[in-house]
């Protein structure tokens, strides 16, 4: 159903002569199914419907689903049924949303000493090894959108000021543009929408 389709995408569909179904189809977008009490949900993030079920399947890349409210049935590009296994998210839900906060963003303002508390509480052998990476790379390239792009231009204004490297920050959607010139000397930094980073 998907294959003709190219690049990323996260799509859902319905038909005026089914109104009470949902078709969705996933390829390198997040997109995640919440399986509830006689109601199903679908969206981009658990938090959309955690207060409502925390049991939820994650589409790969090529499959599309079917959703009810009373049944959920996966298939992959050819059209076969995939037996799914759901997983449970265990987040409290007061960590998810905005708790005592009107705001997220100030509920994320108000979090950050306990966060940067968090954060330096890493193991030293592998900080050193990471540092080691970079120092030892041709090129660093931060990859990154949205707010996650500003935290990228502060590491990047960092890594120049305090390890007198220069970088470069490249926004998620456009990362493929660059794609040719990423080789084994290149360290990636993606900082994902969470905040959290992966170095590759």
């Amino acid at each position: 159903m998907t294959k003709e389709i190219q690049g990323s995408y996260a799509i859902l569909a319905t038909l005026s002569s089914e109104p009470d179904k949902i078709l969705a189809a996933k390829r390198d977008a997040p997109l995640v199914i919440g399986l509830g009490d006689n109601a199903n949900f679908i969206g981009s993030d658990v938090l959309s419907f955690l207060p409502h079920t925390n049991k939820v399947i994650y589409l790969d890349d090529g499959e599309y689903a079917v959703l009810s409210s009373e049944k959920v049935t996966v298939y992959d590009s050819d059209r076969n049924e995939v037996l799914k296994k759901h997983e449970l998210v265990n987040w409290k839900w007061k960590e998810g949303n905005k708790g005592d906060y009107d705001y997220f963003m100030i509920k994320e303002i108000q979090e950050q000493p306990r966060v940067i508390r968090q954060a330096l509480m890493q193991d030293d052998r592998v900080l050193m090894n990471m540092a080691m990476e970079i120092l030892r790379a041709r090129q660093v390239v931060f990859v990154a959108c949205g707010t996650s792009r500003h935290a990228a231009l502060i590491g990047r204004y960092a890594f120049s000021k305090i390890g007198r490297i220069f970088s470069d920050v490249v926004m998620g959607s456009e990362f493929g543009y660059f794609s040719d010139s990423i080789d084994k000397g290149t360290v990636v930094i993606a900082i994902s929408q969470s905040g959290k980073q992966l170095m590759f």
